[in-house]
């Protein structure tokens, strides 16, 4: 609960910002329902068809979402049953992931409110949360393990700077880090500093990077 007060009082605070660069430059209007609600259930039927089981894959940028095609065809090839839904937190990453992979199964990410996240994983129903690289969302990888989601991160990556400023609000986050069910690291550092930020070790693979 308390996160939501946290997300909305910054929101509330960079509000004036965000409206001006609306009305200015149209930005942040694309998937407002979405960002704030969560998917609906119709756009969530769009996105499932007739499959009973659903693949959340999450993709902040274009960065991320260029990590994600050679892997969507490979689980349309070995899993043609399970459906693929494609969620991208920016404009430019939503655009990039319909061109990969078509306007019915892309929708912009729920901001980390714990109504938005549990709104979009139940309409999904949801057996996994693929992350790319690293979206660390509290409320999202919490509300995707009570609802029986497994969450894994691919192409992991951390810096040093980054796990530092993580370590420095451990009490808050170190849970986040231990409720991810797999990570799939770039390299043995990004590793390492995963296990010191709470990532079991057990659940921690060191594959290479996406990208070759």
């Amino acid at each position: 609960m308390w996160l939501n007060i946290a997300y909305a009082a910054a929101l509330t605070a960079v509000s004036p910002l965000v409206l001006h660069r609306m009305i200015r430059h149209g930005r942040y209007r694309r998937g407002v329902g979405q960002k704030l609600l969560g998917l609906s259930s119709e756009q969530a039927a769009q996105i499932r068809g007739n499959a009973e089981r659903t693949i959340w894959l999450h993709a902040v940028s274009v960065g991320e979402v260029n990590l994600l095609p050679e892997l969507v065809s490979r689980l349309e090839k070995q899993h043609p049953e399970i459906a693929l839904a494609i969620s991208s937190s920016t404009d430019t990453g939503f655009d990039l992931a319909r061109k990969h992979f078509g306007d019915e199964r892309v929708f912009f990410c729920p901001l980390d409110f714990t109504w938005a996240v549990r709104r979009t994983l139940k309409n999904l129903g949801c057996e996994q949360l693929v992350l790319a690289e690293l979206e660390l969302w509290p409320n999202l990888i919490r509300c995707a393990q009570e609802a029986n989601c497994s969450v894994q991160v691919i192409n992991g990556r951390l810096s040093a700077t980054s796990a530092g400023r993580y370590q420095q609000f451990a009490k808050v986050l170190s849970s986040t880090f231990e409720r991810l069910d797999s990570v799939g690291c770039q390299d043995n550092s990004a590793a390492e500093r995963f296990v010191a930020c709470g990532v079991s070790p057990d659940n921690i693979t060191v594959t290479g990077s996406l990208k070759f």
